[in-house]
């Protein structure tokens, strides 16, 4: 039997003649069961290789994984997220292996909103220029190459960072000129690479970057001073700060900045005289925040305190932002005179569900990563790294973790690092495998008490809607839905789809939307959750 589905509104799902074969028990399903929680895939060095991921971060909603890896043998790479095992990247740009200094990757949720920035020498180590890239996905056979470069115009020896909206069309650059202790911060189209607006303003370094987003505020912490800008480059407010820290992010909708120091977090809001402080989380003297997250609305805030006078203790706080009370707090002592131990990352799901707690760890059996829930006392996913945490990012859902590691702690020498996919397996609705022109597409829906599960395809809804008489929320465009007969699930309650795909490499880069519709005993409810599967 052939099925076609329709593409309204010009979505791409005009996959010509798709080809069923069904999988009515998860049993003779492909790979491992994605509905457990552990390590997904990941990726290392091929004997002889040298690279340590710097910065990894999901992309094109929720299908790639983009990470920098600077190194002797140092690349750009794009994975597939729905992968196990060891796996191999993609797209590979090893355009940056002759990078010196800073090199960081961030994405957006288009399929060409791939950013990266790396530093050369120009002539020399001190004397660097930094380049922004924008990559996007292509067809099998075409070169993984930059679709826009663009010079910062300045040649120092300081750090840089970058940064962008959700959608990746507001890219922001910063570096920091040691010779004239200022800060460039350059507004960039993302689609195009266009300069949008420059500013230089003073600072005696270079610690965080944020964007909101709708790329409507900026928040800059530039050693002792907070800059925060609209979207065009215009400065809103400037503020002194009282210690240079990494400790510094911007909420989602824009209106809470926290700053760190030594012994306190600082809240700052904006309201009707302005922006101002509205609490200080205190903490001992002897700690500085390192690293600092908040959900999109503020409402959810994880700090990362690092004891400066051991060196080897730490202390992660999660807060209520509305009632400013504590939630969680985790603490690692370390052996005196030990490994240093600092937290590295900080990450809140935008809806504040889902804390994601990183550090370097101490060389005991204590985890390197932690995976908090907000309404949960005990952790949902701990794990022990065999080196020490470079990045860590957290997907929208609060359900899978990407984990960028050096392969030995980071008081020590190596040359070589990994990157790896973590998910708790708490989604009903999978994509089993990439979806590959000319491949499949596999998708697996499990609820324990489900008697058959319908698989919905069509584009986003603007606006979810609840139906009449349905459990749960259609995620999906009424207008555009195609349902799937149903499948009938295995003793677990899962059931997965497989569609042939038309080898047509015009569709690489299109996305579409599939939600799943459960049959339960006497009732029919909408999976939690959407996903987005984009072909490649």
């Amino acid at each position: 039997m052939k099925h076609r589905i329709s593409a309204p509104r010009g979505l791409i799902l005009g996959l010509a003649a798709l080809a069923t074969a069904t999988l009515s028990n998860a049993s003779t399903a492909l790979g491992n069961d994605p509905f457990s929680p552990g390590e997904r895939w990941q990726y290392a060095p091929a004997p002889g290789a040298a690279w340590i991921p710097s910065r990894a971060s999901f992309a094109a909603r929720g299908n790639l994984a983009w990470a920098a890896a600077p190194g002797g043998d140092g690349r750009l790479m794009a994975l597939d997220l729905s992968q196990e095992g060891s796996v191999t990247p993609r797209y590979i740009d090893m355009g940056i292996s002759l990078a010196s200094g800073t090199v960081e990757a961030v994405a957006g949720s288009g399929t060409n909103a791939l950013f990266a920035l790396a530093q050369y020498p120009a002539p020399t180590l001190y004397q660097r220029r930094t380049e922004i890239t924008a990559h996007g996905v292509v067809a099998a056979g075409t070169p993984f190459a930059p679709r826009w470069t663009h010079d910062l115009g300045l040649l120092a020896n300081g750090p840089a960072l970058v940064a962008c909206d959700l959608s990746g069309d507001l890219v922001l650059a910063a570096a920091w000129d040691n010779s004239k202790g200022q800060v460039r911060v350059d507004w960039l189209n993302g689609a195009t690479g266009a300069l949008i607006a420059r500013t230089d303003v003073p600072g005696a370094g270079l610690d965080g970057l944020k964007v909101s987003t709708d790329g409507k505020r900026v928040a800059l912490a530039a050693g002792l001073a907070l800059y925060i800008f609209d979207g065009a480059g215009t400065l809103l407010h400037q503020e002194a700060l009282s210690a240079a820290t990494r400790a510094m992010s911007l909420s989602g909708d824009g209106s809470t900045v926290l700053i760190g120091g030594f012994g306190q977090l600082s809240i700052l809001r904006d309201g009707n005289a302005g922006w101002q402080f509205v609490q200080h989380l205190f903490a001992p003297p002897t700690e500085i925040a390192t690293r600092a997250d908040l959900s999109e609305d503020g409402s959810t805030i994880a700090i990362g305190w690092w004891n400066y006078a051991t060196g080897t203790d730490l202390r992660f706080e999660v807060w209520d932002g509305t009632s400013f009370q504590r939630t969680h707090e985790i603490i690692q002592i370390g052996a005196p005179g030990g490994l240093q131990n600092l937290p590295e990352s900080v990450v809140v799901s935008p809806s504040g569900q889902r804390i994601a707690l990183g550090s370097w760890g101490n060389g005991s059996s204590d985890p390197e990563v932690i995976l908090l829930d907000r309404d949960q006392p005990q952790s949902v996913l701990e794990i022990d790294l065999p080196g020490s945490l470079r990045s860590l990012d957290l997907d929208e859902s609060g359900t899978r973790l990407l984990v960028a590691s050096k392969d030995t702690h980071a008081n020590n020498f190596s040359t070589t690092g990994s990157l790896r996919l973590y998910d708790t397996g708490e989604r009903s609705l999978q994509v089993v495998e990439p979806v590959e022109v000319g491949g499949n597409l596999h998708l697996a829906a499990r609820n324990p008490a489900a008697l058959f599960a319908f698989f919905i395809l069509g584009e986003r809804a603007a606006t979810p809607v609840q139906i009449a008489g349905v459990g749960g929320t259609l995620l999906l465009e009424r207008t555009s839905l195609f349902l799937i007969t149903p499948r009938a699930t295995d003793a677990t309650g899962r059931a997965d789809l497989i569609y042939g795909l038309a080898s047509d490499p015009s569709l690489v880069g299109s996305q579409f939307a599939a939600q799943a519709a459960f049959r339960l005993p006497g009732a029919l409810e909408l999976s939690a959750e959407a996903v987005d599967p984009l072909l490649l």
